[in-house]
């Protein structure tokens, strides 16, 4: 991969080194959308946690509906490299929209308007997926797959990290409770990232779709799996149907709890952690460090032992994590709960990437085959955010009785008890349908730990250390 930061070379070449570079323009958005958006609602507008149960119902929803046409979507909007940019340019719009109910909390219309931008701007997100994933299929050789996906996450991470401590700053310095400018400023630099990303998508090379397959080749599966039914309904026999039931059970119990982590995060005492907006971002972002320390790593395991296999492993610690966010409310064993959800979920993400990357050599079937993905594993999106909602959800009187009985004062930890139990079927499904590890050679493995950025430097210096304080023999 180093040999792609050198001047000129194919139009491949240069479009690999444009996607990754974007991918630091990116993280500027996905800062600010997947971190600060919440406390924008909550903090700024007022927003209850029974609102972000409704916003993820309402998007995925979208993203179902979508999901089975987005094939169709791209065609009419001109081909994925045209489609890419046009739904980035709805999530700028929506993101500078948004700056009108920022700065009129108090309206009746604030939190409407605001939960329909961001809807409008996550709807965009089920067009974008697909076909930017085309593109970048088309793009990239399928052997170097795996490792520009880690790469990409590599520049990914620390921008988003480093925007997203920037905008920590900002909304410490100016709080929400002393006027708009903090999140304007997240606001501000988030669309300025999406517009940057947009001038290098489009300079990036667009490759030529190849030529539909026809026959046994293509596709991985029967040829019933053309239709959103006719692949629910195969699902138990082809490969990414097979780890499409997984992901799906799996996102049903994640997100029983997933959307309202945000908002308990910053909610008081005792019935959240009541965290300021520093430490709000270390613990929201340890996951993301874990994930850029580990990604090489992940993606060198998926080549080793496949994709499914990898993801096998992964639904394992994914199930257990909720149990360390209801036994406790003690940062230290949080953060540790973090390191470890950060690196189960930098394995799944990675396998996952990368069979939907490679679910099919037709190009026009892939985006078929990613909608269906999206569909499916929407609805159980959709089920698990309904139950959530429902059980944090207190009427219009803020003191009264959820639908959960307390532990330890706080609703949010019942509902992470219910989210762990919810995740087990995913699990049963993993051991059951997706193949185990093999066994590998010591040469395969050998010097695996050195992508673990640092490690390298921390050995040799650790190594110098015991060399100086070893005691002489004899």
């Amino acid at each position: 991969m180093a040999t792609l930061w050198r001047s000129g070379g194919s139009g491949i070449r240069r479009g690999i080194r444009i996607s990754l570079l974007e991918a630091i323009m990116g993280g500027a958005m996905y800062a600010a959308t997947e971190i600060w958006l919440v406390p924008l609602l909550s903090q700024r507008l007022g927003a209850s946690a029974h609102i972000f149960g409704a916003l993820t119902i309402i998007s995925q929803l979208g993203l179902i509906s979508l999901g089975a046409v987005a094939r169709q979507i791209i065609v009419w909007l001109g081909g994925y490299s045209r489609a890419t940019i046009a739904m980035c340019w709805v999530q700028v719009l929506t993101l500078i929209a948004l700056s009108m109910p920022l700065y009129h909390p108090q309206e009746s219309w604030a939190i409407p308007v605001a939960l329909t931008l961001c809807i409008l701007h996550g709807l965009s997100g089920a067009v974008l997926a697909p076909a930017w994933m085309t593109w970048m299929a088309e793009l990239v050789p399928r052997p170097l797959m795996g490792r520009y996906l880690a790469w990409r996450w590599r520049i990914f991470a620390p921008t988003k990290l480093v925007f997203g401590f920037f905008f920590a700053m900002a909304i410490e310095h100016w709080p929400a409770s002393h006027g708009p400018f903090g999140y304007q400023i997240v606001l501000a630099v988030a669309a300025a990232g999406r517009i940057a990303s947009i001038w290098l998508l489009a300079k990036q090379h667009v490759p030529k779709l190849r030529p539909a397959l026809r026959g046994a080749d293509s596709q991985r599966g029967p040829p019933s799996t053309v239709t959103l039914w006719s692949f629910i309904a195969t699902m138990h026999r082809t490969d990414i149907g097979r780890w499409t039931l997984v992901w799906t059970a799996l996102s049903f119990g994640v997100l029983i709890a997933g959307p309202f982590f945000a908002w308990y995060m910053l909610a008081p005492s005792p019935k959240g952690l009541g965290l300021d907006a520093k430490t709000y971002w270390w613990l929201a972002n340890t996951g993301t460090v874990t994930r850029f320390a580990l990604v090489a790593v992940m993606g060198h395991l998926v080549g080793l032992y496949g994709a499914a296999a990898v993801l096998r492993v992964a639904v394992i610690g994914i199930t257990v994590v909720p149990g360390f966010w209801a036994a406790t409310s003690n940062l230290h064993y949080l953060f540790v709960a973090e390191i470890l959800s950060g690196a189960c979920w930098c394995a799944a993400e990675t396998s996952v990437g990368v069979l939907l990357f490679c679910c099919n050599r037709d190009p026009i079937q892939r985006v078929r085959l990613i909608g269906y993905n999206q569909a499916v594993a929407g609805v159980a999106v959709v089920l698990g955010t309904i139950i959530g909602s429902i059980a944090l959800y207190q009427g219009p009187d803020p003191t009264a009785a959820g639908w959960l009985p307390e532990f330890e004062q706080s609703t949010f930890r019942t509902l992470c008890l219910v989210s762990m139990a919810c995740r087990v079927p995913a699990l049963v499904m993993a051991f059951m349908l997706l193949p185990t590890l093999r066994t590998l050679d010591a040469r395969e493995t050998e010097g695996l730990w050195r992508m673990i950025p640092g490690a390298g430097v921390t050995m040799t210096v650790g190594r110098g250390l015991l060399g100086v304080f070893r005691r002489p023999e004899g």
